[in-house]
């Protein structure tokens, strides 16, 4: 008969031993501040050796994962390998080297890029003033057709915008993105259309012509000019984003 010594839950100390993690006291004039969201709560969590062999686990069967499969390669996304490369930088900051070279296993696992795929990359647009994000529509120069219907030639974009249809779910869209600052722009493209007009005799048919040259390049001029706004806009974004992903996964 087997010398096996049974213990009672309350006498195991391996798995059913749990600590209490008390709430930490914070000074009094924050507390007035906080009122009732400043009493802290306690927690309890499992004992090492349970938490040590859950992390062991899941740290084995991501490792297993990509050993048992050598030729398939992840394909990460931005947030992904952001999350990645702070897991790894967290690891070398408190001297987990091990953790850290399997990080960086499954990062060189994943990094190769496919050149032939090809990659669509849609342009987003944030309102400052509601922080509603929608997709950049395109530049409408582009839809100006060369001819109408009937069949005769269109004149220009005053014709188009004139005759153009748009249904509810459009002039929905363009109340909601239209700020203030596009309003203003749209004035300011008025008033120079306004100075620039002549009515006087002198004004001629190759004055119309080059006046209708200017006025294009310069819309081609501003609708350059908002898109590389909309981009630097854009790329600021990611970069806090970036920025905002590691302070979140470095901090203790």
């Amino acid at each position: 008969m087997s010398n096996c010594k049974f213990k009672r839950p309350a006498d195991d100390d391996s798995y059913t031993e749990s600590r209490v993690i008390r709430a930490k006291p914070i000074s009094a004039h924050i507390a007035r501040k906080l009122g009732p969201l400043a009493q802290g709560k306690d927690f309890i969590i499992g004992s090492s050796k349970s938490q040590n062999e859950l992390s062991g686990n899941s740290s084995e069967s991501v490792s297993s994962r990509y050993s048992d499969h050598p030729s398939i390669q992840k394909s990460f996304t931005a947030d992904e390998l952001n999350k990645l490369n702070a897991k790894i930088l967290k690891a070398e900051l408190k001297g987990d080297m091990h953790r850290a070279a399997k990080l960086k296993e499954r990062l060189n696992a994943g990094s190769i890029v496919h050149v032939d795929q090809d990659q669509t990359r849609l342009l987003l647009k944030t309102d400052a003033r509601t922080g509603l994000t929608v997709p950049v529509t395109s530049t409408k120069c582009g839809k100006i057709k060369e001819k109408t219907e009937d069949g005769k030639y269109n004149l220009g974009s005053v014709e188009s915008k004139f005759h153009a249809t748009s249904d509810l779910r459009d002039m929905a869209r363009e109340e909601r993105t239209t700020s203030a600052e596009d309003q203003l722009a749209m004035f300011s493209r008025t008033s120079r259309a306004a100075e620039s007009s002549k009515l006087d005799d002198d004004w001629v048919v190759d004055d119309a012509m080059l006046s209708h040259r200017r006025k294009r390049k310069n819309e081609e001029k501003d609708e350059k000019r908002g898109r590389q706004k909309i981009v630097r806009e854009f790329e600021q974004f990611l970069y806090l984003n970036r920025m905002l992903c590691l302070l979140l996964h470095i901090s203790p």
